[in-house]
């Protein structure tokens, strides 16, 4: 066994040597164990293991060589230490506690905790930094959504006769304790959604007013979608983003869904709409963003960041909100949302846009999702308050 392991170190190791973000982690591994079809299910999750551990220590060790990263990432990284016979070297402190990991790491390994994620002045004030830093060194779970339409007791039937480790949260969410193909025991879309914890608590922002037309005008793979449809059945909706590529998987999601969408269009909101004018009750604009809120599920995002990016992804912000203001209602409603930590994203973002245009702030939450081991959201209903 431990040979096995000083093997995946050894492959871990080319993997990373060559992986230039030319592409997400997860495509980059997949495309290598379909070019190596040597490796089983159980190499294939140990080695993606391995690479994913390295990224999580983000801008920690950063000029420490990859061979002499990586046990370290791998200790700190690893919940059950005994799966790994003598891969780790023989004195160091074995325990599954991570605080107590954590501690050892920092005072005999050079570890520095604070230092996986630096970048704290650029943070939304609320945000517990030493929290956050640990969670880069656990993977987020998976949640589901419960449907107003599914049932709650054939769901939890269904879940508890198929062996899946499952846990309620509140009446509708669902945390998955292991990794499993649950669209292969329930009905995905139709019943529950895949949808994470913070994501779903954005419903909480949701106007209390009789919403009857939405605009959702970053689309994406719909789950806001599916999230402002359950809230207002009676709802008509229109959604956009800017390659039809998306739209086509939003639309089979939908059918999936039983939604109906009024009407939907390939829309690049940094330039001029050409002939539409339609004003809505509510637009949602789940902006695209850092995704620093979501880097616990793509550490290789952390250890690549650069400031630059996060300069560039507001200056995309503002032009999509410079488009998408016009299409509130007067006396109605611009909900936007992000999965990012950052400040000039969030709060800042919101307030540029109310000393431009019409809106006065209604509510704002900052989602912190790492005690629940899931992502941080930041979401701002404004309201428009004139024309």
């Amino acid at each position: 066994m431990a040979n096995r392991f000083f093997s995946y170190h050894n492959t871990a190791c080319k993997l990373i040597t060559s992986y230039r973000k030319e592409m997400p982690l997860q495509h980059f591994l997949k495309q290598y164990f379909s070019e190596n079809k040597k490796h089983g299910s159980k190499d294939r999750k140990w080695i993606s293991h391995f690479c994913y551990s390295f990224y999580r220590l983000g801008k920690s060790l950063s000029n420490m060589e990859v061979e002499n990263r990586l046990p370290i990432a791998v200790y700190l990284c690893t919940e059950d230490l005994d799966v790994l016979g003598d891969y780790l070297p023989e004195n160091w402190l074995k325990t599954n506690d991570l605080d107590a990991k954590i501690q050892y790491a920092q005072s005999e390994l050079g570890f520095q905790l604070d230092e996986i994620f630096p970048f704290t002045d650029l943070l939304m004030p609320e945000i517990d930094i030493k929290g956050l830093n640990k969670s880069f060194l656990r993977q987020p779970d998976v949640f589901l959504r419960v449907r107003p339409d599914g049932n709650r007791e054939r769901i939890e039937q269904t879940l508890l006769q198929s062996n899946i480790d499952f846990q309620w949260l509140g009446d509708n969410a669902i945390r998955l304790k292991s990794r499993v193909a649950i669209d292969e025991i329930l009905q995905v879309n139709r019943d529950v959604v895949v949808q994470d914890l913070s994501s779903q608590a954005i419903a909480s922002l949701f106007p209390d007013d009789n919403i009857l037309s939405i605009w959702d005008c970053c689309a994406a793979s719909g789950g806001k979608t599916i999230l402002a449809k359950d809230r207002y059945p009676k709802a008509e909706i229109t959604v956009s983003d800017v390659r039809t590529s998306i739209l086509h998987n939003h639309k089979k999601r939908m059918e999936e869904a039983g939604i109906k969408i009024a009407q939907s269009f390939v829309q690049d909101l940094t330039k001029p709409s050409t002939g539409f004018r339609k004003q809505f009750d509510l637009v949602i604009c789940d902006a695209p963003c850092t995704g620093s809120g979501t880097w616990s599920r793509t550490p290789e995002e952390l250890y690549f960041f650069q400031e630059q990016s996060l300069l560039d992804v507001v200056n995309l912000q503002s032009q999509i909100l410079s488009r998408i203001e016009m299409h509130v209602k007067n006396g109605g409603y611009l909900l936007y949302v992000t999965c990012s930590l950052f400040a000039r994203e969030d709060e800042e973002k919101m307030q540029e846009l109310c000393s431009k245009y019409s809106f006065t702030f209604i509510h704002k939450r900052l989602i912190q999702g790492f005690p629940e081991r899931s992502d941080t959201m930041y979401g701002c209903l404004l309201r428009k308050t004139n024309v």
